[in-house]
This record gives structure tokens, sequence and C-alpha cells, in this order.
């Protein structure tokens, strides 16, 4: 019976000493879950407060941006900032346009700020009656109405609709062939010529 009281005691003192670990496991568990929690807040505020500084450089970025825009578009326009002071001395205005001292005054602008120049070869519609409603004409002419596109016309109307030399007829368009060697090889550009050329 002694040794069945010593034995009881005995575990009873060791079912004690277990509770007390468990009791101080539980403490250091919600002592780590707090922390966890403290460390989460942490990386939130962080990552909170770089995005806000990251808005902040933005916006700040933006501002910066807008100015120095509206500062440069400013100068563009006609009457304002600096530039269109040296604007209308001809001061940027590079060096061989024809441009000097003086001329400057002689072109005036337009109200739309545009400075028209009317070509030095226009020649009027109708000289008599001053071209009044009718297009200009131009010395020089443009694209297809030109005296070399005239006279291959004029050489081609001659040349499909020339007579034979024997039987007096009309010959029709001659077409052009063009032949190659059946045993020619031809590679790359050399083919391109040949059937070109």
């Amino acid at each position: 019976l002694n040794t069945l009281v010593g034995k009881l005691g005995e575990v009873q003192r060791q079912q004690g000493d277990i509770m007390k670990e468990n009791l101080a496991l539980k403490e250091e568990n919600r002592k780590l879950q707090a922390g966890n929690g403290q460390v989460d807040q942490r990386i939130a505020d962080a990552v909170s407060e770089a995005e806000d500084r990251t808005q902040k450089a933005l916006a700040q970025q933006k501002t910066t941006l807008t100015d120095q825009f509206n500062t440069m578009l400013s100068g563009l326009a006609p009457g304002g900032g600096a530039s269109s002071a040296q604007a209308g001395s001809g001061a940027d205005i590079p060096v061989g346009l024809g441009l000097g001292p003086g001329h400057d005054t002689d072109i005036s602008a337009g109200s739309d700020g545009f400075r028209w120049a009317e070509p030095q070869d226009v020649v009027p519609a109708d000289p008599q009656q001053g071209g009044q409603g009718q297009p200009p004409h131009f010395a020089t002419s443009f694209l297809e109405d030109n005296p070399l596109t005239r006279e291959k016309n004029a050489l081609e109307r001659n040349a499909n609709h020339r007579q034979g030399l024997d039987n007096g007829q009309d010959e029709g368009p001659v077409d052009p062939v063009y032949t190659l060697p059946e045993n020619a090889t031809l590679v790359g550009s050399r083919a391109v010529t040949a059937l070109l050329g």
C-alpha cells in the first residue's frame, strides 16, 4: 500500500508538472501569435507608407511636368513668353533663308498665325479678266501634265496608229515578248533583272 500511495503521489506530481508546462506553452503560444499579429501590422504599415510615398512622388512629378508643359506651350503661343519676343526680331530664323534685316516687317501673319506667300511662277487663268473665280495656272506643270508626259503620249499615239509598209493596214499595239533560254539558271536578283530586262 505504501508503494501504491507513493506511486500515486509521484503521478500527481508529474501531472502537475505537465499542467504547468502546458500553461507555459499556452502563454508562449499566445505571445507568439500576438507578435505575429504585430509583424503583420508592421508589414501592412510599411506597405501603405511606401504606397503613400509613391503616390506623392507621382503627384509631384505630374505637377512639375504639367508646369513645364504649360511654360513651353505659353512660349510657343503667339504673343506669349520670351521666345515670341525673339521671333518678332527674326533671331530664331536660321541663316540662309533670304530673310535679312527689315524683311520681318514686310511679311504679315494672318489671323490664324500663318504667313502665306504667293508663288512666283503663278499665272492668272485669264490675264484679261485677272483670273477671277478660276484657279491660277503655273508656268511649270506638275505630275501628269508636263511637257515630257505630253510628248510621250503623242509618240505612243503615233506608234499605235502607224500604218504598215506593205499593206497599208493599221497594226495593233505591239506586245513585247521576252524569252529566256530553257537551261538558264536564274537566282535572286539575276532572275528579276533577266525577267525585267
